[in-house]
């Protein structure tokens, strides 16, 4: 399965609270599996969804989803509208081949429409 990433694209002072992040996505994906990652771990917390997995990483300024570029753009607009405003996004693919800003607002299906044009371009 590919691996995407949202997150911004450089070091802004916010960041995501892991447990308010697994508490949201519990909420908005009942179904969600969340568990949090070993001390030594670049990641705060994994999670898995009915068709994708994923995690936040331990700065709280990056989410992975390994699965389809349309569940993983689901997520990025998701955390887009948890994230302020004030603070930009970009969703990309593990080989950087493109990238895309995910304005707030935005839907999966935008981001997912966007990202497969900048990367077929």
């Amino acid at each position: 399965m590919p691996t995407y990433f949202v997150s911004p694209p450089d070091r802004p002072e916010w960041a995501e609270d892991p447990r308010a992040f697994a508490a949201a996505l519990s909420e908005h994906w009942p179904s969600a599996e969340v568990r949090e990652a070993a001390e030594d771990s670049t990641m705060a917390l994994y999670f898995e969804l009915a068709d994708a997995l994923g995690a936040l990483d331990r700065d709280g300024q990056a989410v992975n989803v390994d699965g389809e570029v349309e569940v993983a753009a689901n997520v990025a607009a998701w955390w887009r509208a948890r994230v302020p405003d004030a603070v930009d996004l970009i969703f990309y693919d593990e080989g950087y081949s493109a990238d895309v800003p995910v304005e707030p607002g935005a839907d999966g299906d935008a981001v997912a429409s966007a990202y497969l044009a900048a990367a077929s371009a």
